[in-house]
């Protein structure tokens, strides 16, 4: 039997909007690299809109036997358009890290990326997913006071939210 190449360990979002109707979206990944053939698995990227959002941080690590051996912020990751240049209500973008002629099998790529910006419409999505096992996956969504959430799921078997009391705070593991 074939093993798969890579394993997703880790991959949590968190969306946190405020009362002005801005969102904070946070997003880390953990894969480990479990033969060579993962190296292709070794790449991050973020999308947002060029026209509101702000990219306020991204970064990269290659961990290789515990040990930390590339590290990546800023402007080693590259900005690119995504496809929709002209558009008069977003222009999304892409920034991107890549990897894979750094790591080796064994290794473990993560990365974290944080953007801010108006919630342009009323609606936000997520997705779980990979072509390799994923060990742990979450979504979490953060309302203040006097906003409301209607999950509307698909797929094979769609998630339910866990509420948590008192905290306008709603989980998808």
């Amino acid at each position: 039997s074939t093993l798969a190449p890579a394993w997703v360990l880790l991959d949590e979002t968190t969306l946190e909007v405020d009362e002005q109707g801005y969102y904070t979206e946070t997003h880390r990944v953990a894969i480990r690299l479990r033969i060579n053939a993962g190296r292709s698995y070794a790449q991050g990227v973020v999308s947002y809109n060029g026209k509101s959002d702000k990219v306020q941080s991204v970064g990269a690590w290659l961990i290789r036997k515990g040990k930390i051996v590339q590290d990546k912020t800023g402007s080693d990751w590259a900005d690119r358009e995504a496809g929709s240049t002209g558009s008069i209500i977003d222009e999304m973008r892409k920034r991107e890290i890549d990897l894979r002629e750094f790591a080796v099998g064994e290794d473990v790529f993560g990365y974290e990326t944080r953007i801010r910006g108006p919630l342009l419409v009323a609606q936000v999505s997520g997705g779980f997913g990979y072509e390799i096992p994923v060990l742990e996956g979450s979504i979490r969504l953060t309302l203040p006071v006097g906003f409301s959430a209607e999950a509307h799921m698909q797929g094979y078997r769609p998630l339910v939210a866990s509420d948590i009391p008192g905290r306008r705070t709603w989980v998808w593991t």
